[in-house]
Parts: structure tokens; C-alpha cells; sequence
């Protein structure tokens, strides 16, 4: 059986593996399931619930509606963080890694903010390794990924990834 999408993504298997261990995380990769929190770690109930999406996925964002605080991430809503925070409670704009602490901190605190914003691109130095644990292994070719970079060190104006990741320069540039 030929499968359609070669590797799992890194976002939230990244965000499993900073948020702490007494923190209940369950996942759902829409990209290869249908049922809502699917994969996880804990028994209790839910505090809240965050996803991450591209602006072609945004309508199937449901996070808001399931009566507990919701958060958006990704690319659509660090575009359009005016927009997605029409539908949750709160918006990370950029990448997560940086605010993640201050996000789970403050579900648990029960004053979630409306916006978390990294300050600055994050570095790939001490990042921690994905936490595959939360993989659908059987749908992928491989769940076995690191990622070694961000960015890019070109600007194509149809392009999302240096506006949100930035201009690597330590990439080969082309011709």
C-alpha cells in the first residue's frame, strides 16, 4: 500500500515534548485521522485545547467549540491573528516554542491572554526531539524525523516560510 504522506509533521509532537510531564496532552493529525483526540498521554479531563493550521484548513479549526478554552497557532493565525481570534480564545503568533511554557501556564492559572507573541525566531540549539509517541505510525512512511533547520534563505513572494521562520543564511543559496 502506497502512503500519501511520506512523514509526520513536527509541530505538535514538538509542543509534546515542551509541555510538562503532568500536563494531560492529546493529539488528533487531521492530515491522517478523523476521530478528535485521538493520541495522548493522561486520563483526566481537558483544560483547553489548542490546534495549529494552514490557511487552507482553517475552517475545519474547531477548537473554541468544544467548552473549554481554545487556541490557535500556525501560519494562518500568526497571518491573520485578527481573524482567528474571532473563533478562540487566544492566538500564538509565530512559533510556539518560546510562549509554550507561558500558554500552558496560564490554561492552568485559568487567565489565558488573548495573544502570545515570539519575540524572536527560535534556535535550533537544545531543541527538544519531537515527541514521536503521539505519531499515527501507521499512516506515514516514517515518523522517525528531525528537522535540522528553519527558514530559508530565499524571499518568494508565494512563499510563507521565511515570513515565518525567517531568512536562514546558512542554507546554499541558489545560482
Amino acid at each position: 500500500m502506497i502512503k500519501n504522506i511520506w512523514f509526520a509533521h513536527l509541530t505538535l509532537t514538538t509542543l509534546a515534548a515542551l509541555t510538562p510531564q503532568d500536563v494531560e496532552v492529546k493529539i488528533t493529525d487531521e492530515n491522517v485521522e478523523t476521530d478528535r483526540l485521538r493520541r495522548g498521554r493522561g486520563s483526566g479531563g481537558s483544560d483547553g485545547n489548542g490546534d495549529s493550521c494552514l490557511t487552507s484548513l482553517r475552517d475545519r479549526s474547531e477548537v473554541s467549540t468544544e467548552g473549554y478554552p481554545g487556541c490557535h497557532g500556525g501560519p494562518h493565525a500568526s497571518t491573520c491573528p485578527q481573524e482567528a481570534k474571532e473563533h478562540v480564545d487566544a492566538v500564538v503568533i509565530g512559533e510556539a516554542e518560546t510562549v509554550w511554557p507561558q500558554v500552558i501556564d496560564d490554561v492552568q492559572k485559568g487567565c489565558l491572554k488573548p495573544f502570545y507573541k515570539a519575540d524572536a525566531f527560535c534556535s535550533m540549539e537544545g531543541a527538544p526531539l519531537p515527541d514521536s509517541t503521539f505519531s499515527v505510525r501507521e499512516a506515514y512512511m516514517t515518523v522517525n524525523c528531525v528537522q535540522t533547520t528553519r527558514g530559508c534563505p530565499h524571499r518568494c513572494d508565494y512563499c510563507h516560510v521565511t515570513h515565518f521562520f525567517g531568512k536562514n543564511l546558512s542554507l546554499p543559496a541558489c545560482g
